[in-house]
């Protein structure tokens, strides 16, 4: 991998989880930023990367807000089944 490729990806990666914080909806920028830097990669690989990357940001989110507020664990954990 270039280093030009690898700061492309990280500029985008870093665009990608402002915009997903601030709106949602940051994979538009990080995938096409993927499918760039990587064209000869299998989309499957592109997308389960662009995927592991949503999933994580998701889940310190979920970190953060159960630091912050209280949140009701009875209710919880019926949702917890049906989402995973």
């Amino acid at each position: 991998m270039e280093t030009a490729d690898l700061l492309f990806v990280l500029a985008a990666g870093l665009a990608a989880g402002f915009i997903d914080a601030v709106v949602g909806g940051g994979g538009l920028v990080q995938l096409p930023a993927l499918f760039i830097a990587f064209p000869g990669l299998p989309t499957a690989h592109v997308l389960a990367s662009n995927k592991f990357a949503a999933a994580c940001g998701t889940a310190v989110s979920a970190a953060q807000y159960a630091r912050r507020l209280p949140i009701a664990r009875r209710p919880l954990a019926f949702m917890v089944v049906p989402a995973l």
